[in-house]
């Protein structure tokens, strides 16, 4: 299961907490989601770097 995410407020990917990319957000532009569905509601996609396939 999906455990909660980070986005950003311009940005159009969404990260696992434990995502590198996390680290180099500001935090005042991020956004957190429960789950992966709220936040591809949102328009956001997946990262290439902690969503490998």
């Amino acid at each position: 299961m999906y455990n909660s995410g980070v986005a950003t407020k311009s940005g159009g990917k969404y990260h696992k907490q434990s995502c590198k990319m996390v680290g180099n957000m500001a935090t005042e532009n991020k956004l957190y989601y429960k789950d992966a569905v709220a936040a591809e509601k949102d328009g956001y996609k997946p990262c290439a770097v902690c969503f490998k396939k």
